[in-house]
Order: C-alpha cells, then structure tokens, then sequence
C-alpha cells in the first residue's frame, strides 16, 4: 500500500508540475490503515479494538497522505484538480481562493475605513454642535484568514490515466480584504 501511495504521488505531483513547475506541494499527514470486513471495522473513537482472527483477520492495508496544494495559476485551478484526479488522487478539490500578497490591497482597505471612520465622527460632531478636532488614537485590527487554493484529499486509489489535461474553466469570486480601525478624535475648541 505504501509503495503504492509513494507511485501515485509522484505520478500526480509530475503531472501538476506540468503545467505549473513552481506549484507548492506540501503534506503533513501519512497513515495506514487496517482493512477488515464491513461488520469489524475498528475505531479512532475509543470502540473495542479487534483481534485479527477470523472473521475480523485483516484484508489489506489503505495508505493515505493528504496534500495541500498552492499555484498562482487561477485560471488553471479546475484542469489542475482534474488532472490530479485522474492521476490517482482521491476527491481533489478547490479548497479557495486568496491573494498571495495582501499588501496593496490591505493599504486600500485601512485608507478607506479611515475616510469612513472620519465621516462618521464628522456627522457625530456636527450633530452634537462642536467641530472635530485631530485625530489622537488610531488602533488597528490586523488579522488576516489565508487558505490553500488547491487540497488534493488522500491519495490511495488508481484512476484512469490520460496525459493530456483536460482544461476546466473556473472563475473565483473577487477576494475581498477589508480593515477595522478605531479612531478617537478630539473635540476643537
């Protein structure tokens, strides 16, 4: 199973390499399974472990490696999970899309609450009858969600081969990246 596991990998990480050769692979994850009959089938879950005699003997084993998977090839996402599919990989899958530097867009999104946060500590002020005065604290919440554009699953079945990728067409929505500020004014005098 193993040595099956190892074949299928480098058959499909080949493959996406093809039409992408800088594509990040990475994989944290390796396991081996037990295969027994339907009615002895163990737990992760703390159930009764099984001996392996008789009806509940052990079949075979499954290896399993999950992979995550990162290109900056949008537009070749979809044949990419469908060439890793047929290279052997077992339900691949865009996981999502992201930005791969969120520096310009992160700078748009502070410098636009800012101008918000101003408008609306503008209108508080004018409806308290006073003037806005200069800014004296800005604090700003910095987290960012990030996520793998591409998560082949376990890799552990064979699949029909073809060589030739089979272009699929995908159009990401629009990742959107916003900021929170807070900002506290004085009050002019």
């Amino acid at each position: 199973a193993v040595a099956d596991l190892v074949k299928k990998s480098a058959r499909i990480e080949k493959a996406l390499r093809s039409i992408d050769p800088p594509i990040d692979l990475n994989s944290d994850t390796v396991r081996v399974q037990a295969v027994r009959a339907k009615d002895c089938q163990d737990s992760e879950y703390g159930e009764t472990v099984n001996l392996s005699t008789g009806e509940c003997s052990i079949k075979g084993f499954v290896a399993i490696q999950d992979f995550n998977v990162r290109t900056s090839r949008v537009a070749d996402a979809g044949t990419l999970v469908g060439l890793a599919g047929r290279h052997g990989a077992h339900n691949p899958k865009i996981g999502s899309f992201t930005l791969s530097d969120f520096t310009d867009a992160k700078r748009g999104a502070i410098s636009a609450a800012m101008v918000q946060a101003k408008a609306r500590a503008e209108a508080v002020a004018a409806g308290s009858a006073v003037r806005l005065g200069p800014i004296l604290a800005v604090s700003l919440d910095d987290a960012r969600d990030s996520a793998d554009i591409i998560a082949p699953a376990p890799r552990t079945y064979a699949a029909a081969e073809r060589d030739d990728p089979i272009p699929v067409s995908v159009t990401p929505s629009p990742v959107e990246v916003g900021a929170k500020v807070s900002v506290t004014y004085a009050i002019a005098r």
